[in-house]
């Protein structure tokens, strides 16, 4: 999966930072790229994005904690009860829970003219997403759909919430509280990232346009990085 969000430059040569979803497969299946077809978990996407803004911050390049990657993709699986032979979350996990996935697609059509949306679980905000167009969103919206229903999956299900305006309103507030840092991006425009109270979230602005942003909702423990997961990981195995 991308480190981040990319506005390729045309005709160019780009080296595209990305975190390997495929732990202990060192090989290629197909001589061809090509889209897999899935996106990962919201959860996967916010521990990254937490990830690559200290590595910008520390050695400006956009590089993620690996290890945290495949630690979650591990607790994901053990969650929903799935062995990967690679732990390849995209083909076992996801596909496995594939019919879930597709049946929640129908609830949640897109809407005209909509070019983002707003995540709310358990009646709390779990991220936000917005790209600058609205036919490249209708293109995105099933996707970011599995990918946070992949994290309500996996959640241990609270007494029914209403989804709750004021909530959404301070999680927008939130953001405008963040602390900003601007990043060159590896393709066209600026890569901005946020830091806030449990908030990380990023941008990729090109000519004052905004191309695509998300923010997320983090724990403490997320912030952390690996040697939490790793905790969380044996904890798992002890419990099996």
């Amino acid at each position: 999966m991308l480190n981040t969000t990319i506005l390729l430059r045309e005709k160019s040569e780009t080296v595209i930072p990305v975190s390997c979803t495929e732990h202990g497969r060192w090989s290629y299946r197909s001589a061809n790229f090509e889209e897999s077809g899935h996106i990962m978990s919201a959860k996967l996407r916010r521990i990254k994005n937490a990830s690559v803004h200290e590595n910008l911050k520390a050695a400006y390049n956009f590089r993620s904690d690996q290890g945290a990657v495949w630690d979650e993709i591990a607790i994901q699986a053990h969650i929903n009860k799935v062995n990967p032979t690679t732990g390849a979350i995209k083909k076992d996990v996801l596909e496995a829970k594939k019919e879930y996935l597709d049946a929640f697609l129908e609830h949640f059509p897109t809407m005209p003219n909509q070019n983002g949306l707003l995540v709310i679980v358990n009646g709390e905000v779990v991220g936000l997403d917005m790209v600058s167009r609205a036919p490249v969103f209708g293109k995105l919206h099933p996707k970011l759909i599995k990918s946070y229903v992949m994290d309500a999956l996996t959640e241990k299900p609270l007494m029914r919430k209403e989804a709750s305006r004021v909530k959404a309103d301070a999680f927008l507030n939130k953001i405008l509280q963040c602390e900003e840092h601007k990043f060159d991006s590896v393709g066209y425009g600026q890569d901005y990232r946020y830091e806030g109270k449990k908030i990380v979230g990023s941008a990729l602005v090109h000519e004052s346009t905004l191309i695509h942003m998300a923010f997320f909702q983090i724990t403490e423990t997320e912030k952390a990085g690996r040697m939490s997961s790793v905790s969380r990981r044996r904890a798992y195995r002890t419990n099996q």
